[in-house]
């Protein structure tokens, strides 16, 4: 897949689920499941994903919205931001409040909002405090619940989009403000809410439709009309159930039973309705207890993983974490046409470093050399470990040779200038330096760009040390 059609992908999923087809979103985005590591173009992966999850909640399938989410999670730890972990806290939120674990909601949710206002994500934080709006209702923190739906309102105006994708976020306020008997605030958002369905609804029973009716029932109930109230709740199950999402309908069927308790309706039928209810939440939290527990094992076991490719000295990346990452790192070069580079280095006679001063001053020396080449590779698209020893290594994505060289020379001259810092005071060091950069597409894996970079700190090393050296693939 190219960036052409994984462009196209995005796009069309994203008309797919403003069609409401949510099998095709699921079965065209199976197509992306095993090419996450292998694709530049995370926004377009994230978001095929975003809407692959959504698909998944609202035909409740919620095992397989974790599945993805953890795949989210994996794109986060390989390239971090700000944007990103909002992205992902934002959809843990909506996910931890379908399976009814609140705090956990609202401890993710927090952070998704912490990260949106941080980098003025509006969109984001729109929908993020939407979702707290629904998160508090159903904690039946009604005042609490408007303060962020007004918040959700009052961030419209800083973003574009759809009317039509507007609605999740005006019936959230609707219902917030019905039930702090805000009657005309709701009535005002809902006639609003019925216009924008009917110019885009197709006189179909979709999600938007009962969304409305969702909102109608809020608001009616809040006026003291019950009948309708119970209308518009029965109409709105009927579509979630024919779409299969089972949270609504439970949130629905949970309306139903408190107006027909407090309309003094047949008894029998309330009863009935509550065992339904009993029943649907049993099956539900252990589907759901399932995909959570395999999450949380999941999201372990990544964590123990990370946690052994980090070197306990220097606090970086090790030699397994560089062989692990490797070959998607190179495959990435390959697919964008960049060069590849390897640069490898170690200390001057450290050994002698040792035997004068001792091995804890040996640990400083090597601590230092990290931290200074850590910050330096930090500043590329690079990856940096310690390989063992007083030796460390870097693979490095460029698009042109010449930002490689200047790179070498500035990690070489760092060093020999800048002493360390030790507890016997400044010791000045030098390193060797040997690199090799090519074309990604004319290598066929890792260990070629590590021989070769290797031969050439060996051949500075021949020469009497404190230098670099670099190679280049013949034309």
């Amino acid at each position: 897949m190219n960036k052409g059609t994984l462009k196209e992908l995005a796009g069309t999923i994203r008309n797919l689920r403003a069609e409401e087809r949510y099998e095709d979103i699921i079965i065209l985005s199976d197509e992306i499941a095993n090419k996450l590591f292998k694709l530049n173009e995370v926004d377009d992966v994230l978001d095929i994903l975003k809407n692959r999850i959504v698909a998944h909640v609202y035909t409740g399938c919620y095992e397989e919205a974790f599945a993805s989410l953890f795949q989210v999670e994996q794109i986060c730890s390989n390239h971090p931001s700000d944007e990103h972990y909002s992205m992902y806290y934002g959809l843990a939120g909506i996910l931890y409040t379908v399976l009814s674990h609140t705090e956990m909601a609202k401890e993710v949710m927090l952070k998704a909002e912490a990260l949106a206002q941080e980098q003025k994500k509006y969109k984001q934080l729109c929908y993020t405090y939407s979702n707290l709006s629904n998160l508090y209702y159903d904690l039946k923190n009604y005042e609490q619940a408007k303060a962020y739906a007004v918040k959700a309102l009052e961030t419209l105006p800083h973003f574009d989009c759809e009317k039509i994708d507007l609605l999740p976020i005006k019936v959230n306020a609707v219902i917030a403000f019905a039930y702090v008997g805000d009657v005309e605030a709701a009535s005002e958002l809902y006639i609003k809410m019925r216009e924008i369905v009917h110019a885009h609804g197709k006189n179909r029973d979709d999600r938007n439709r009962a969304l409305l009716y969702n909102a109608k029932m809020a608001l009616e109930f809040t006026k003291g009309c019950m009948e309708q109230a119970i209308e518009a709740a029965e109409k709105a199950k009927q579509i979630f159930i024919k779409q299969g999402d089972l949270y609504m309908v439970k949130v629905m069927q949970r309306a139903l039973i408190d107006y027909y308790k407090k309309s003094n309706k047949v008894e029998k039928l309330v009863s009935a309705q509550e065992e339904y209810i009993a029943l649907l939440e049993k099956h539900e939290q252990e589907a759901y207890n399932r995909a959570l527990l395999k999450f949380q094992l999941d999201e372990k076991k990544r964590k123990y993983k990370m946690a052994s490719f980090i070197d306990p000295l220097t606090q970086i990346y090790n030699r397994g974490y560089i062989e692990y990452q490797a070959p998607k790192y190179l495959l990435d070069a390959k697919y964008n046409n960049h060069f590849v580079g390897c640069v490898i280095f170690d200390i001057d006679y450290f050994k002698q470093v040792n035997d004068v001063y001792g091995h804890l001053i040996g640990d400083d020396i090597i601590k230092f050399v990290a931290t200074n080449a850590a910050q330096l590779f930090t500043q590329y698209d690079a990856i940096f470990a310690r390989y063992g020893g007083d030796e460390f290594i870097a693979c490095v994505r460029m698009k042109d040779i010449q930002q490689f060289e200047r790179m070498i020379k500035k990690l070489y001259s760092f060093f020999k200038t800048e002493s360390a810092l030790t507890k016997e005071g400044h010791l000045q060091i030098s390193i060797s330096v040997g690199a090799y950069i090519v074309e990604a597409t004319k290598i066929e894996d890792f260990t070629e760009l590590l021989q070769t970079a290797d031969k050439e700190l060996y051949a500075v090393k021949r020469n009497g040390r404190n230098d670099f050296k670099i190679a280049y693939a013949k034309q």
